[in-house]
């Protein structure tokens, strides 16, 4: 069994996952992991084997402790003495890192996916929240959706900023399109009306057609109920006969 110490760098604010997959191999080659992972359990009180596990977990949280930088060793200072907690207590603090993480000014939802953490490394539902949280006030709207989802998949959380993504370069593509729309529009303002001749707008916005329209109404209507009265008989008239 190798008695050599670690040369791969101790676990900062940004390299867990590297970290980690480090420390697992050491350990593994040390013959330390089963009981670091927490798949060999203490053995009983007046079980021959005890000391033996005991002196094991005494050098696997040793090691663990040497393994951290100096502003991680607050995280797990209260259980030095337990390296699965301590174990526990690196990841914990790996996690508040992640949510930490922001999306960059110009950064693509793309590539902030694939930024500083391994997702995969990672819970799916923690990963998730860690991607929404990222996202800057103008997601506001985005962010609400994808916190309305019965489920946080991180498959799904993915499709959707991907989605995203497509719809916002889409918009920005579309909009000189409408600038134009908006500029020709402007153009034919100078056209004059068909119908009272005055330029700056159309037929159907003119304020003189629209008053004509509503007095030839009005002028209709009268002389409608003019004729009904007409057709009515004289009652009065036939009396008098």
């Amino acid at each position: 069994m190798s008695s050599s110490s670690p040369s791969f760098a101790k676990l900062g604010h940004t390299n867990y996952n590297s970290w980690a997959g480090d420390m697992e191999a050491w350990f593994r080659s040390q013959g330390l992991w089963r009981l670091v992972s927490g798949s060999s359990p203490r053995p009983g009180e007046y079980e021959a084997a005890l000391d033996s596990w005991e002196t094991k977990a005494d050098r696997a949280a040793g090691w663990l402790w040497l393994m951290l930088e100096s502003d991680q060793k607050i995280h797990v200072s209260g259980i030095k003495d337990d390296p699965c907690a301590m174990k526990a207590g690196a990841r914990f603090n790996a996690y508040d890192d992640l949510f930490s993480v922001r999306k960059r000014e110009n950064e693509s939802l793309q590539a902030l996916i694939n930024r500083e953490f391994d997702l995969a490394a990672l819970d799916s539902e923690l990963a998730s929240m860690a991607l929404i949280r990222a996202l800057p006030d103008e997601f506001s709207t985005f962010t609400s959706s994808l916190l309305l989802l019965e489920k946080l998949d991180r498959t799904a959380i993915h499709q959707a900023f991907i989605t995203e993504e497509t719809q916002r370069r889409g918009r920005a593509n579309d909009a000189p399109s409408v600038a134009l729309a908006s500029l020709a529009s402007s153009s034919s303002n100078g056209t004059p009306c068909g119908f009272c001749g005055v330029p700056g707008h159309q037929t159907n916005n003119c304020y003189a057609y629209q008053r004509a329209q509503r007095c030839a109404q009005e002028n209709a209507t009268k002389r409608r109920s003019e004729r009904e009265q007409s057709r009515q008989p004289h009652w009065g008239a036939q009396t008098s006969r």
